[in-house]
């Protein structure tokens, strides 16, 4: 069997921005990895409980939520100021939680790029669904 060689699943970066209603500046270092299975589960529901299985929930309020899920469980170091708004989620300024998540996002999609390269959507592996 092959060994696979795969990039990093940590991504290193440095935040500095200024809040949109606060005018507070925040700067700091990150450590991201990626999620594995388990964690990729645990990101579904805790998003699931902060949704509180609201069917007509602003998209806007889903899209924070998946956000903080997937922040609170993936970055595995960050500045104090960041653990102390609860990993982003009590702060004022939406624009330095979005910051920090298209930070994440962006070396996701870099990642998937480095090990697929510019293969087709026909080329990856099919995702298992239930009929």
């Amino acid at each position: 069997m092959e060994k696979l060689s795969l990039p990093s699943m940590e991504h290193n970066f440095h935040i500095l921005s200024k809040g949109n209603e606060t005018g507070r500046h925040y700067e700091g270092e990150f450590t991201y990895h990626r999620p594995n299975l388990h964690q990729k589960a645990e990101i579904t529901k805790m998003a699931t409980r902060l949704d509180g299985d609201l069917k007509n929930l602003p998209l806007e309020v889903h899209i924070f939520n998946e956000m903080c899920a997937v922040l609170s469980l993936c970055v595995v170091k960050a500045p104090e100021w960041w653990y102390d708004s609860n990993s982003g989620r009590d702060l004022y300024d939406m624009n330095v939680l979005e910051e920090v998540y298209k930070e994440c996002m962006v070396f996701e999609q870099e990642w998937i790029k480095k090990v697929w390269g510019n293969k087709n959507e026909s080329d990856k592996p099919k995702k298992n669904r239930k009929k």
